[in-house]
């Protein structure tokens, strides 16, 4: 029996279906599944990595965390922490929409004021424009070469 009614399956027709990827005169797909190709639906995109080298003279920034919060109303945005953190250090917020520096002027962990943290905390910073949560924050060191 045809894959179709009312179409003949011969020998010529399914060699027409694999060059043409899946469809016949009609128009409409046959076995496009079989015939297609490997697909990538269920593959993951390929990741692209961030280089964070500058030339000289050039600030050079360090990626230490992303925004998991951001509370509008107060302006302060929450950060999961990769790296160290401390009052005075001048951060950049990068996003698709977003792109911040700023020093960091106070700090808190839990309510409480700190002066520096350490990779695994989860901090907030008083910011001076809105971000996103997702957006990358990086720690901008001068170089003085």
């Amino acid at each position: 029996m045809s894959p179709h009614p009312g179409h003949r399956s011969t020998l010529v027709s399914d060699r027409r279906r694999r060059r043409t990827g899946g469809t016949c005169r009609g128009g409409h797909a046959h076995h496009s599944s079989v015939f297609a190709g490997p697909r990538s639906i269920g593959r993951p995109a390929p990741q692209r990595k961030r280089t964070a080298a500058g030339k000289v003279g050039e600030a050079v920034a360090t990626l230490i965390g992303k925004v998991s919060h951001y509370f509008g109303k107060i302006g302060v945005a929450g950060l999961d922490l990769e790296g160290q953190l401390k009052v005075g250090d001048t951060i950049r917020v990068s996003g698709a929409t977003t792109d911040l520096v700023q020093q960091v002027s106070s700090m808190q962990i839990e309510h409480e004021a700190v002066e520096s943290a350490v990779p695994g905390d989860n901090v907030a910073i008083k910011l001076t424009e809105r971000v996103r949560v997702g957006d990358e924050v990086y720690l901008e060191d001068d170089e003085a070469d």
